[in-house]
C-alpha cells in the first residue's frame, strides 16, 4: 500500500537529513538552480512523466491561487516515490521512455513551496515548511522535493480529489499558491507538436484563468506510419514515418491530400517532446537526442550523431520506394521537402552528410531500359531544358526514355530530376544531343525554340572539339539537311512552307562563325525565305455568359480560375508547383482534359508567357487554354483561349525569352465577388 511506502521513505529520509544537515543545504542549492534552469519548461516535464506512466488523459486546472495537474496513468509506486525524491534515481531506461535522468521533477519547485500528491488513496506532500518544523531548520537550508510526508488533507480537499478522480483521473498533483500567471505564459506556448511523438497521451484538457483550451489527437497506424489528426486543426495533420525508434514527421494537408512543408516555428527537433533546435528540412524529427537538463536543445554527443544517422537511414528508406514508384501519392512532395536546406547547425551538418553519403551507396535507380543504375548515375538534362520540353523528349524520344524512370515517378512526384541532380554528376551530353536531332520524328515535335536551343548547345561544343567522335557523326545528322534546319523547310501537301524563327535563334545565339561553322559541317545553307505558312487567326468569337458561381475577391487567381471551372461542373486541380508550363488540371464530366495557364493582368493590358508555356502549348494543342483573370473592384473576367499558338499572334522580346500578346479575344465570362 502506497501509505506504508511513503512512510518508510519518509522516515529513512529523515534520519538521512538529521545525521546530515549540510548535504541536505547542498542539496537545496542545487535544486534551486535546477529549477531556474528548467523555468519556461515545467509544463513539459509533467507531460513528459504523464505519458511515461502510461497516461492517455490529461486535466490541468487551478483551484484558486492553486494549481491542479492530473493524470490516469498508473499510481505511485515505491519506485516512483524515490525516484522523484532522490536526484539520478530513476528507474526509466533510455529509449524505452522520455525521462530517464531523475531530475526533470524538481523543476516544479519554482512554482511552489508546496505539493500535495494524491495516488492510490494517499496524500502526501513535499512542503518546505512542514521538513522545516520537523528537522528544526530555516526553510533556506532544505530542498523541497526531497523529503516525501504523508499529510491529512481538508474534507474540501478530499471532496475536490474524489471529484477529479470519478472523472477517471488516479494520480493528481497540487501545487499550492502555485505562480499561475507565469505557468500560463509557458503553456501559451504549447501546440499541438507537443503531443506528436507521445506513446500514451490523446487529450489535454486546460481549465485556467484567461485561458481555456482542449488538445485532443487521434492516432491511427498504418504498417509503420501514424495519421495523427487532432480535433482543434480540420486544415492539417501528420504523418508519422517510423523505423528503430526514430520518427519523421510530414505535415499533411487534409484539403490537397498531400504532405507539405512545415512552417519555420515548426520543423523542430523532438527528444519526444520539442527542443527549441530547427531542423534542416521542413518536417519534424524525432530521436533519442541527447539534451541540455531542461531538454531545450540538442547536445551534440555520439549517442546524438548515431541517432542522426538513423533519421538518415529512414530518410533514404523512403526516398528509395519513392523512387521504386511503391509510395501512395500522398507522398507527392517528398523529393521537394528533402530539396529545401536551411539551418546550418551542427547537427543539421551532419544530417545532410549522412543523408548523401547514405544515398549515392545505397539509393539505386530502375530505367524503363530494365537496368539498374546508382543514383549517381542517372542521366540529368541541363537546366536550359525547361520541364514541358524535357516531358516532351521522354514521351517522344526512344532514346530518352529508355534511360529515365517510369512514367507514373515523374507524374506522382514533384521535383525528381530536381532532387536527383543533387547525387548525380552524370548529364546529358552533346553526343546525346545529336542523337536526338538524329530523330527526325521527334525533331518534328519540338517547337523551333527548342530546335534552336539545342543546336545552338551542339554548335559551341563541336566547334571547339572537331575531332571529337560526335563531331564526326555530326557531319551524318541527315535529319538537319531533310529538315533544313537554318530555315526550316516544312513539306506538306500544299508544297514547301518556311518558318524563320529557328534561323533568328540561332543566329542571335550563336552568331554569324556558328552559323558558317554549321553550313560547313551540315552541308546547308542559311536560306532567306518568306514565309508561306497560313496567315494566324487574329480574333475568335467572343461570348459573354452569365454564371454565378462564388468567387473569392482575395484568393489566388489560380484558385478563382477553379472556383470557375468548377461552376463548369470540371474537377479542377492546381499544379503550378510543378513547374510543366501550366497552372491547372481540369476534367470535364465528358472526360475531356483542360490544361490552363492562369494569368491575371490589368484591363486591356498585355500579357506574356514563358518559353515553358510556350512549349507545352505548342505539344498540348485544343488541349491546352490560357485564362485570363482580368480584375476591377466589382467583378472579375476570366477570358478562356483555346491553343494559344494557334489562335493568337505573339511577338518574342528579348526580357526573360518570354512570348509576349498584346491582341487578344476568347470565351469571355463575368463573375461578382
Amino acid at each position: 500500500m502506497l501509505y506504508n511506502i511513503v512512510k518508510n521513505i519518509s522516515d529513512e529520509f529523515i534520519k538521512e537529513a538529521t545525521a546530515s544537515p549540510q548535504l541536505l543545504s547542498d542539496m537545496a542549492a542545487m535544486e534551486k538552480y535546477m529549477s531556474e534552469s528548467y523555468s519556461g519548461r515545467i509544463f513539459v516535464e509533467l507531460l513528459q512523466n504523464a505519458d511515461d506512466c502510461g497516461s492517455k488523459h490529461i486535466l490541468v486546472k487551478n483551484i484558486g491561487n492553486d494549481l491542479l495537474f492530473a493524470n490516469d496513468g498508473h499510481p505511485f509506486t515505491e519506485k516512483d516515490v524515490i525516484a522523484i525524491s532522490r536526484s539520478g534515481a530513476s528507474s526509466k531506461e533510455r529509449g524505452e521512455s522520455i525521462g530517464y535522468r531523475g531530475i526533470g521533477f524538481k523543476s516544479t519547485s519554482y512554482l511552489t513551496d508546496e505539493i500535495i500528491i494524491h495516488s492510490d488513496d494517499t496524500s502526501f506532500s513535499f512542503s518546505k515548511s512542514l521538513c522545516s518544523n520537523r528537522l528544526n531548520l530555516p526553510t533556506s537550508n532544505i530542498p523541497m522535493i526531497r523529503i516525501p510526508l504523508l499529510v491529512q488533507v481538508s474534507n474540501a480537499l478530499n471532496n475536490l480529489f474524489t471529484e477529479v478522480k470519478e472523472k477517471g483521473y488516479n494520480t493528481i498533483f497540487l501545487f499550492k499558491n502555485a505562480k499561475i500567471s507565469e505557468f500560463i505564459d509557458e503553456i501559451k506556448s504549447v501546440d499541438n507538436g507537443y503531443f506528436l511523438f507521445l506513446k500514451n497521451v490523446v487529450s489535454c484538457s486546460f481549465e485556467l484563468p484567461s485561458f481555456t483550451a482542449q488538445i485532443t489527437l487521434n492516432r491511427n497506424t498504418v504498417s509503420n506510419v501514424q495519421y495523427i489528426n487532432f480535433a482543434n486543426e480540420k486544415s492539417f495533420s501528420w504523418l508519422i514515418y517510423s523505423s528503430n525508434e526514430c520518427s519523421i514527421g510530414f505535415k499533411y494537408d487534409n484539403k490537397e491530400k498531400c504532405i507539405i512543408e512545415c512552417k519555420d516555428e515548426e520543423q523542430l527537433f523532438h527528444s519526444y517532446l520539442p527542443t527549441y533546435d530547427k531542423v534542416t528540412f521542413p518536417v519534424k524529427i524525432n530521436a533519442d537526442f541527447s539534451t541540455d537538463p531542461s531538454r531545450k536543445h540538442i547536445t551534440y554527443d555520439k549517442n546524438t550523431e548515431n541517432s542522426l544517422t538513423q533519421i538518415a537511414n529512414l530518410i533514404v528508406s523512403i526516398i528509395q520506394t519513392a523512387l521504386n514508384g511503391e509510395l501512395s501519392v500522398e507522398y507527392k512532395k517528398i523529393f521537394s521537402l528533402f530539396l529545401n536546406v536551411s539551418f546550418f547547425s551542427r547537427s543539421n551538418s551532419f544530417l545532410r552528410q549522412q543523408l548523401k553519403d547514405i544515398i549515392l551507396n545505397k539509393c539505386t535507380i530502375r530505367l524503363n531500359n530494365g537496368y539498374t543504375i546508382r543514383i549517381s548515375e542517372y542521366k540529368i538534362f541541363p537546366n536550359w531544358l525547361e520541364p514541358a520540353e524535357i516531358n516532351l523528349l521522354r514521351k517522344k524520344s526512344f532514346f530518352i526514355h529508355n534511360c529515365s524512370l517510369a512514367d507514373e515517378i515523374y507524374d506522382n512526384y514533384e521535383a525528381v530530376d530536381q532532387f536527383i541532380s543533387q547525387y548525380s554528376q552524370c548529364t546529358v551530353s552533346n553526343e546525346d544531343l545529336i542523337t536526338l536531332m538524329e530523330d527526325k520524328c521527334l525533331v518534328e515535335s519540338m517547337t523551333a525554340e527548342t530546335q534552336s536551343k539545342i543546336l545552338s548547345r551542339i554548335v559551341r561544343s563541336e566547334r571547339f572539339s572537331s575531332q571529337s567522335e560526335s563531331s564526326k557523326r555530326l557531319d551524318d545528322v541527315k535529319v538537319l539537311t531533310e529538315k533544313g534546319i537554318l530555315s526550316i523547310k516544312e513539306i506538306s501537301s500544299t508544297g514547301v512552307s518556311v518558318n524563320e524563327t529557328v534561323s533568328k535563334s540561332l543566329q542571335n545565339d550563336i552568331g554569324n562563325e556558328g552559323i558558317k561553322w554549321l553550313e560547313k559541317k551540315t552541308n546547308i545553307k542559311a536560306k532567306q525565305i518568306t514565309s508561306q505558312s497560313a496567315p494566324i487567326q487574329k480574333t475568335i468569337e467572343e461570348k459573354i455568359i452569365t454564371v454565378k458561381p462564388h468567387i473569392s475577391k482575395w484568393r489566388s487567381a489560380e484558385q478563382q480560375c477553379i472556383e470557375i471551372e468548377a461552376s463548369f461542373g470540371n474537377k479542377a486541380t492546381d499544379v503550378s508547383k510543378k513547374n510543366i508550363g501550366y497552372d491547372i488540371e481540369s476534367v470535364t464530366p465528358t472526360g475531356e482534359t483542360r490544361l490552363i495557364e492562369v494569368k491575371s493582368i490589368k484591363n486591356s493590358g498585355e500579357f506574356s508567357i514563358t518559353n515553358n508555356e510556350y512549349t507545352a502549348a505548342h505539344q498540348y494543342g485544343d488541349n491546352y487554354y490560357i485564362c485570363l483573370m482580368i480584375q476591377d473592384d466589382k467583378k472579375v473576367r476570366a477570358v478562356y483561349i483555346q491553343n494559344p499558338l494557334k489562335n493568337l499572334s505573339f511577338e518574342k522580346r528579348i526580357r526573360q525569352w518570354e512570348w509576349v500578346c498584346d491582341n487578344y479575344s476568347g470565351n469571355t465570362f463575368e463573375f461578382d465577388y
